[in-house]
């Protein structure tokens, strides 16, 4: 509860504990009623994310009558409507609509901000009252399009036709957020938002969208952040957006399936420009890097490039040099995860961090070694290397399992151990920071096992530490890679139900159960994620029906994989007060080693079990 109903909570307290005798004076009392009102706005529209505007107006208006009238009398409390999910029971629905017309009676005239959601199931699944009242709600909303200032849409394509109503009556427009399953217009223009004058910040998701529908129009020369993302094929808009010449432009986010067109402005300045995204989902079939050539980024700080080079006529580092180096600009944050970058060359790659000493997350596609070796921290040389790296990330662009990128693995053990335990065993205080984690990202969980996990890597990192694997666990984990699926199920094959493989499984189960971790160090477990495996396999559930893995009724792989996690976790939580890393499996070939040289206890546990949605 916000202080302000706190301290009118104690006064009424006092003056119940003095019943009888005189009242306890109200310490709220005599307020003016503008402070009363401010005090008011300011508990309700509190910018503590755990905070219920709604639940806190609610409250507000149940204190007294006084409290009551001032808060009614008072617009501004009632800008903010409830959201509006439209997807819900048919009470729920009509609360809905009841409360809606409160808030927009009692905002006035003032701008509003909204959340509406109408998914598919509206027009499908349910009844004709149930539709009438949605089309009513959103014709209440139409209504107020001249007060609309902050919105966000999750809806299909079927609302976005009605909403053709409040184009040209958007003048207090200032945040826009559209996500939509589907959009198919054909020969319709996408313009409903093209002329909102006070547009600032648009966010734009799109699931499915055919290729001959138009592409979206907005001002794009007056936009400071955009988000466009769209997972199909689809007429492009960055190159329109950068002809524009945005130059209120702070953030560019872009995602697509495919890049073929570039802009046409020979130079584009963006002296505002923080951070720009670029997400290729397959090819990025034209010239990327003549286009960053015309960019002037002064203010860029975050920049990703991600995709398959159809034309690489250039090396990936030398071009994003050249933009740093032209630009001025200091990035903390750089993510290159191009394939096929054959040009890389170790040189471009050394003056690209030595004009970036603030860069504190690198992601790179699996680089060579002598361009790794760049990356080795060095605290007595003059000008060491990327001092502030926290995070580095690592992805293999391989299109299955099989094509698995190798990692030199004693050069990588050389950065980590140049960046974690050499710092902390220095006597000399430094201004270093430690590198907290490195990503593995593998077309599976499996490409990281045999691309990274390797005994040259392991032997480098855990030194004395490291045990190798007798050939029982070798075999169990070998079993459970290959032949466990990234979800943790071996459901969907064929041959997975096969007696024979089954009884294969069987022997990997058996295997696990049979180790004794007394004595053991668990570090082998967590090193090859198997933890996370059996968590996923005890949880599992078909996404299909209720049928459980096969022959569970009788092999029981599920509860015996449960009793795993259960007997592993206490000798997990013995270990993590000597353990200097942690891998963390997060699935689909999402791998992490976090430095744990600070950690105990249950923070340890974070990401041993559980996984990352």
């Amino acid at each position: 509860m916000p202080a302000v109903l706190e301290a009118r909570s104690r006064s009424r307290s006092a003056q119940a504990l003095t019943s009888g005798s005189q009242p306890a004076p109200n310490m709220l009392a005599g307020l003016p009623n503008e402070l009363l009102q401010r005090m008011l706005f300011f508990a309700v529209f509190d910018n503590d994310a755990s905070n219920d505007s709604h639940q806190t107006l609610h409250n507000v208006c149940r204190v007294d009558r006084e409290w009551h009238s001032t808060a009614t009398n008072y617009p501004a409390l009632w800008t903010k409507l409830p959201v509006a999910d439209l997807g819900v029971r048919d009470h729920t629905l009509t609360s809905c609509l009841r409360a809606l017309t409160l808030y927009l009676t009692r905002s006035g005239v003032l701008p509003i901000s909204f959340k509406l959601s109408v998914p598919d199931t509206v027009w499908n699944l349910h009844t004709k009252l149930y539709r009438d009242t949605v089309d009513i709600i959103i014709q209440l909303l139409i209504d107020q399009c001249h007060r609309w200032e902050e919105v966000e849409m999750r809806c299909s394509g079927t609302v976005y036709e009605r909403l053709g109503r409040v184009k040209g009556k958007l003048p207090m427009l200032t945040s826009l957020s559209l996500a939509l399953p589907y959009l198919y217009l054909r020969d319709k223009a996408f313009d409903v938002f093209g002329d909102a004058p006070r547009l600032r910040d648009v966010k734009y998701s799109i699931q499915h969208c055919p290729e001959d529908s138009p592409p979206p129009s907005f001002l794009w020369s007056q936009l400071e952040n955009v988000y466009y993302a769209v997972h199909s094929e689809s007429v492009e808009v960055y190159h329109t957006i950068m002809d524009a010449q945005p130059t209120f432009l702070r953030t560019l986010e872009y995602s697509a399936r495919t890049f073929r067109l570039l802009p046409l402005a020979i130079t584009i300045p963006l002296p505002h420009l923080e951070k720009l995204s670029l997400r290729i989902a397959t090819d990025i079939e034209c010239d990327i890097f003549s286009h960053l050539d015309t960019l002037t980024l002064p203010t860029l700080t975050h920049l990703e490039l991600w995709g398959k080079l159809h034309i690489a006529n250039q090396d990936a580092y030398d071009a994003i040099r050249t933009l740093v180096e032209r630009s001025g600009c200091s990035l903390r944050m750089l993510f290159m995860c191009l394939s096929d970058n054959e040009l890389a060359d170790a040189n471009n790659f050394k003056k690209l961090i030595a004009l970036s000493p603030d860069l504190e997350v690198l992601h790179l596609t699996v680089p060579k070694s002598e361009v790794l070796e760049a990356l080795v921290l060095k605290p007595t040389s003059p000008e060491p290397v990327l001092p502030k790296l926290r995070r580095l990330g690592l992805h293999s662009h391989g299109p299955s399992s099989w094509d698995v990128t190798l990692l030199d693995g004693k050069v990588l053990a050389t950065i980590i151990e140049s960046r974690t335990r050499a710092l902390v065993d220095q006597e000399e205080p430094h201004q270093y920071q430690t590198l907290d984690e490195v990503i593995f990202v593998y077309y599976a969980n499996v490409g990281v096992q045999y691309g990274v996990i390797r005994e040259s890597f392991l032997e480098e990192l855990d030194q004395n530490v490291h045990q190798k694997s007798n050939a029982k666990i070798t075999k169990v984990i070998e079993g459970l890679h290959w032949n466990f699926t990234e979800r943790g199920s071996w459901l969907y094959r064929r041959r997975n139900y096969n007696p024979i493989f089954l009884a294969k499984m069987e022997g990997v189960i058996r295997g696990l159960e049979s180790l004794n971790f007394k004595k053991r160090d668990t570090e082998v477990l967590l090193r090859h994620g198997l933890p996370s495996v059996m968590h996923r396999i005890g949880h599992y559930r078909d996404p299909h029906g209720a049928r459980p893995l096969p022959a569970d009724i009788v092999l029981l792989f599920r509860a015996r994989a449960r009793r795993l996690v259960r007997k592993w976790k206490p000798f997990v939580l013995r270990d993590a007060h000597t353990a200097k890393y942690r891998w963390c499996y997060y699935g689909g070939g999402v791998v992490s080693l976090k430095w744990n040289g600070s950690s105990k206890g249950a923070y340890f546990m974070s990401g041993v079990y559980v996984q990352r949605d």
